[in-house]
């Protein structure tokens, strides 16, 4: 048999010099196996061999997985979706904020979770607004639904002041204060499309109680430590309507280690509660108001 194939795989042939009439499974599977692997196969010819044909696609198909398990899909998904682009870049360029591998995929992946959340009524927010970046495409988002919308109903909370300190949940001792290079300023700045957001700051737990008493539909919790984790699922989740979508950012687990507090205060409250999680792998995890 000849396989002939570019290094980009944009085509491929498999051809003998005595083509042979011969069908069942076999020529199901190469032909699935051909198309799989190559979308643009320009020709399958008949061989006399199918078996080995097949046994050598698989290999060449696990070659090429294997080539390519340090290239994630998400990027391939997320760069298809032209408006989530366009909102994550001029975010990125309002709050000053790099991109990175991580970052990406996730903030993708948490707007498809408030999209399930359509038609659900209900307040929005979020809890370490930092720089602003995810409540600006939390309220994108909502103008898509709702032409004209202008912020209200949306709320950031945040110290403005870095991380809190940390406890014997978390991991690293040092790490108070952390994310300081910001300022409830920069967050408006950066939410300077959605005037009428609100941006409250101060201290979790504490600063709940400047909150007005009300319903969400969806919250993003990224306070990355165990307590203000485990503060803003106590107070957020009794008051989601049923169907609301909770969204932790740091239920990891990372690759260096960090914030496995957050872990721990979102798998002790869901358990207590007797609730369901999903942990997505870009290291956030939803959990639903039923």
């Amino acid at each position: 048999d000849r396989f002939v194939a570019s290094s980009s795989i944009p085509t491929m042939c498999c051809q003998t010099s005595t083509p042979k009439t011969t069908g069942g499974p076999q020529r199901n599977e190469a032909r699935q196996l051909l198309r799989l692997l190559a979308p643009k196969t320009i020709r399958f010819e008949h061989t006399t061999n199918l078996k080995t044909t097949c046994r050598a696609l698989r290999c060449l198909g696990m070659a090429i997985a294997s080539a390519s398990t340090n290239k994630p899909i998400q990027p391939t998904i997320v760069d298809a979706c032209d408006a989530f682009q366009s909102d994550y870049e001029r975010g990125l360029a309002l709050s000053g904020m790099a991109d990175n591998a991580w970052r990406r995929p996730r903030f993708f992946h948490l707007l498809q979770m408030f999209r399930s959340t359509s038609g659900v009524p209900g307040a929005t927010a979020e809890t370490g607004v930092f720089r602003g970046l995810a409540s600006r495409l939390i309220c994108a988002e909502r103008r898509r639904e709702q032409p004209g919308f202008d912020g209200d109903g949306h709320f950031g909370i945040d110290s403005f002041e870095g991380l809190s300190e940390p406890t014997a949940m978390d991991a690293d001792p040092s790490c108070a204060g952390r994310f300081a290079d910001t300022s409830i300023e920069i967050a408006r700045r950066t939410l300077e499309d959605f005037p009428a957001a609100t941006l409250i700051q101060g201290w979790i737990p504490d600063v709940f109680d400047h909150m007005p008493e009300q319903s969400y539909r969806f919250v993003h919790i990224d306070v990355d430590l165990h307590d203000p984790t485990r503060a803003s699922l106590e107070y957020f989740y009794p008051r989601m309507v049923r169907g609301g979508v909770i969204v932790v950012d740091d239920y990891g687990p990372w690759p260096t280690g960090e914030f496995p507090g957050c872990k721990i205060a979102t798998d002790e409250f869901v358990e207590r509660r007797g609730i369901g999680l999903a942990a997505l792998d870009t290291g956030n995890a939803v959990i639903y108001k039923r």
